[in-house]
């Protein structure tokens, strides 16, 4: 299916958002009336701000920002490993990132984590910044 990894992109970005919304709630909650010692705060900053908007910037991006020169858009495998990686990142961060003093293995599972969402920007990034150019008046 074309462009399939733009909408689950922007998908999974509202998921995110939901998600993310859920834990703020819990922080929230958490002050006074949850006695839970995790930290959940780096997780929910990093579901809203990655897994969210970063995520929603790039799918949106994908979609309206125009062709490459040639008429040749990003890649689907490009696409996908974006997808692929912003997700798992994400998710992985999510789950390990409140509990990650408790042994050293948990800690490096987080920090893979963290390395999948910047390899996510940072190809997002590149792949982005080949459709911006200067507009034609012609």
């Amino acid at each position: 299916m074309k462009f399939a990894y733009i909408r689950l992109m922007i998908k999974a970005s509202l998921f995110w958002l939901i998600f993310g919304s859920t834990t703020g709630i819990i922080l929230f909650l958490q002050r006074k009336y949850i006695n839970v010692p995790l930290y959940i705060l780096p997780s929910h900053s990093h579901i809203i701000l990655v897994g969210f908007l970063i995520q929603f910037i790039f799918g949106v991006a994908f979609w309206m920002f125009p062709r490459m020169p040639g008429g040749v858009f990003t890649s689907p495998s490009k696409g996908w490993l974006i997808f692929a990686l912003i997700n798992l990142g994400t998710l992985t961060r999510g789950i390990f990132e409140p509990i990650f003093q408790k042994s050293e293995i948990v800690f490096w599972f987080a920090f893979l984590g963290g390395i999948m969402q910047f390899f996510s920007i940072f190809i997002g990034a590149l792949e982005i910044s080949k459709r911006v150019r200067n507009p034609s008046y012609s």
